[in-house]
């Protein structure tokens, strides 16, 4: 058992009017082999396993699992050492095209803890750059359907 002592969570929120599609959002959230194209922040995926409602991958050393409810939900857990994200990211259909929320639970232990107000800056930061990346290649069209 883990003691809550030697951990900190901190909760994350950000959404994005995206001019596109509903359908297109889900579809460059779940283009993992173009995620390293996609998202500047990331280098690489490997290991993707698909079954009709889960994918599981590596994207930078970060083990991800995502649980997928098309074309409106993905939740995520995902592991890297003494960090565990458990994320939100919600798709609604508006008269603009789609509302993108995503909203996290970050969990921090062992010693990194001490340094939990960098770490969540840093996240913010990255997920900052995801979403403005993600809305970029959205209202582009830019995933594996497009080919471009």
């Amino acid at each position: 058992m883990e003691r809550e002592d030697l951990m900190a969570t901190f909760h994350l929120e950000q959404s994005a009017t995206i001019r596109a599609p509903r359908e297109k959002m889900f579809s460059v959230l779940t283009d993992y082999e173009n995620y390293p194209r996609i998202f500047s922040v990331f280098k690489s995926v490997s290991n993707i396993r698909r079954d009709e409602t889960r994918v599981s991958f590596l994207l930078d050393g970060l083990a991800i699992t995502d649980r997928l409810t098309p074309p409106k939900l993905i939740e995520r857990e995902a592991d890297y050492k003494n960090i565990h994200i458990h994320a939100i990211f919600a798709l609604d259909e508006i008269p603009e095209g789609t509302k993108f929320s995503f909203s996290a639970d970050i969990t921090i232990k062992g010693f990194l803890r001490f340094v939990t107000p960098l770490v969540k800056r840093q996240f913010r930061k990255v997920i900052g750059q995801n979403v403005a990346d993600m809305k970029k290649a959205a209202e582009a069209g830019i995933n594996a359907e497009s080919g471009n």
